[in-house]
């Protein structure tokens, strides 16, 4: 008993004891945060560039240094011209001597869109209705362009050509971008210029291999384009425009110490614009010599093939004449044919149907064209041959292709009866239902009256048969149910989370007004993104919500839209261009959130 009243007393001792070490942390930690706050409250802005003189190809980092102050990113002036990427943000918190400072760095990649010499900064960051600012800096852009031939030695080049250096309107080009690299690269997109008179259509998907070029084995991205002028003249193809991502490591130690390890570096991406090189193309106009009235302007190497099937029918059937044209060229522009007229023949041609392939290689494709044919009389008919014409650029002629003449024999029908309007009878059968046979009786007698229901056979089944008889169906109900109610309640669940994630979307973006504030959508786009991957108090980056739409199966283009706004979002955010939008910016965001909310799983 004593033992006991001894314990107890020592157990008491010790929560006075942990209370009192806690009151003395409070205390501790309150005079703490006193002498803190004068520091803090020092506020002071810097803005930095890697280089003040860059070129349309270059990236600059722009480095914006917040002491005595956390919130939100600064806004920075002069960058209306430039592409800007976020490169995230680091916190540094250190007491020295006593003194306690506290600084923040917000690191943005700006690519020039034009030349000129620009004003950058200055940056602005407000804290109390208070405006503190950056000093600018002068940064220099010039218009130097790649070199003709892309540097091979470097570890990211593209490389552009063109099947042909010369040839003719409405020919179909093949135009090649080859990507290498020896980098890991992620966010890869490319501009294809934009030039009057030319077209650009991609064929099939792209490859990727590896090549080996001065003992360095590259990686290859390789992407094609159907190419087209529609006007002769002399071209200057400009540079193909990619824009990606570069992951970088970075070690947090020098070298020769502990945390020398691969382990211990970071992986931090670097947006990255390179340019192909310039190709010059040359294309002359169709010659006139040589070009028949028929000629639709189809350009490239064609054939041409008929069929009759039947070639033999009676009087009163018809026969199908189908007319294939196929080829490699501008398949689009291959012409609708017309049959010939012929005597004592009707004609009924069906909807042309055309088959397009852009693969790799190239175009081609084929049109599908049939008539039924219905003669009116017996007899042999010819039916007359069918003609094309393309120009074919390889050897600078025009071509014409021809069917061979088809013969169709109409042979007596033996039909009676009804006129059809040209003297012929059409002879009209009547069916007549076969009587029914028995075959055989059933040997056991069929009870189909209230008698089969009497008590005296319902005795007979016994008791327990009569319980499985009527129990049976409501206990494999109920055992279905259960089923569906365990496994599918997870299910639910996870349905109602994705509907009420939505709807709270829906409901914070309607409850702004008309010109919403930019930093309110773009937090109410990651606190939806957040709870519809499930992530417990955490966030993602803009590439990374990207790459798990993809990965949930999310359209390539759709992603590509998301990210596109969330981007533009950031950019507004963080370079005070705007921070309003309008009504149909948000009308468009909705759309987009519920495309992707109803396909994601």
């Amino acid at each position: 008993m004593v033992a006991l009243r001894n314990y107890i007393y020592c157990d008491l001792c010790r929560q006075k004891y942990f209370l009192m070490v806690k009151g003395m942390m409070v205390i501790i930690i309150f005079f703490l945060l006193i002498s803190i706050t004068p520091a803090l409250a020092e506020i002071s802005v810097s803005l930095e560039t890697d280089r003040t003189d860059a070129t349309l190809s270059d990236t600059v980092t722009l480095v914006v240094r917040v002491q005595g102050k956390k919130g939100k990113p600064p806004f920075i002036m002069g960058l209306d011209h430039f592409q800007v990427s976020n490169g995230g943000s680091s916190s540094r918190f250190e007491m020295v001597n006593g003194r306690i400072s506290s600084e923040k760095k917000y690191i943005f990649y700006i690519t020039p869109r034009k030349k000129g010499i620009f004003i950058i900064g200055p940056a602005e960051v407000s804290h109390n209705n208070k405006i503190y600012k950056s000093n600018t800096i002068e940064l220099k852009v010039d218009d130097t362009s790649p070199l003709e031939s892309p540097d091979r030695n470097n570890p990211l080049f593209v490389t552009a050509e063109c099947s042909k250096s010369h040839g003719y309107v409405g020919q179909i080009f093949l135009y090649t971008l080859k990507f290498y690299r020896l980098k890991s690269v992620s966010n890869v997109s490319v501009d294809v210029p934009e030039i009057d008179g030319l077209s650009f259509k991609k064929l099939g998907d792209h490859k990727e291999y590896i090549s080996t070029i001065k003992e360095g084995d590259y990686s290859v991205i390789e992407l094609r384009y159907a190419l087209v002028a529609d006007k002769p003249g002399v071209y200057k193809i400009t540079q193909a425009f990619f824009k990606m991502n570069v992951l970088e490591k970075q070690s947090r130690s020098n070298r020769g110490s502990f945390f020398d390890d691969s382990f211990f570096n970071i992986t931090r991406t670097r947006p990255l614009s390179i340019y192909s090189n310039e190709v010059d193309l040359i294309v002359k106009s169709l010659p006139k010599e040589g070009r028949t009235q028929d000629f639709s302007g189809l350009v490239g190497r064609f054939s041409i093939k008929a069929s009759l099937v039947p070639e033999e029918i009676k009087l009163g059937e018809s026969a199908t004449l189908t007319t294939i044209i196929s080829g490699d060229g501008n398949v689009r522009l291959i012409p609708d044919l017309k049959l010939q007229e012929l005597k004592d023949i009707k004609a009924y041609a069906d909807q042309p149907f055309i088959d397009i392939q852009r693969t790799f290689n190239g175009v081609s494709g084929k049109k599908i064209m049939k008539w039924a044919i219905v003669p009116q009389k017996e007899g042999v008919y010819t039916i007359p041959a069918m003609s094309i014409t393309y120009f074919n650029p390889e050897t600078g002629h025009y071509v014409q292709e021809k069917t061979s003449p088809l013969m169709l024999d109409v042979m007596h029908g033996n039909i009676n009866g009804i006129d059809n309007g040209s003297g012929q009878k059409i002879a009209i059968s009547t069916y007549i239902r076969p009587e029914s046979k028995v075959y055989g009786e059933d040997i056991f007698s069929i009870h189909d009256g209230y008698d089969v229901l009497r008590p005296d056979n319902i005795d007979k089944m016994g008791t327990i048969t009569l319980y499985i008889i009527f129990l049976f169906p409501a206990f494999i109900f109920f055992v279905i149910l259960g089923i569906r109610y365990i496994y599918g309640k997870n299910i639910e669940i996870e349905t109602l989370t994705a509907k009420k994630t939505m709807s709270v979307f829906l409901k914070n973006i309607k409850s702004l007004k008309d010109n919403a504030q930019t930093d309110d959508i773009l937090k109410f786009i990651n606190i939806y993104f957040s709870e519809r991957f499930n992530l417990k108090g955490g966030s993602l980056t803009v590439s990374e919500i990207y790459n798990r739409l993809l990965q949930q199966g999310i359209l390539q283009e759709t992603a590509q839209d998301i990210l596109d706004i969330m981007t533009e979002l950031e950019t507004m955010v963080y370079t005070g261009e705007s921070t309003e939008v309008n009504l149909s910016f948000k009308e468009n965001l909705i759309t987009i959130i519920k495309k992707i909310d109803r396909k994601l799983k």
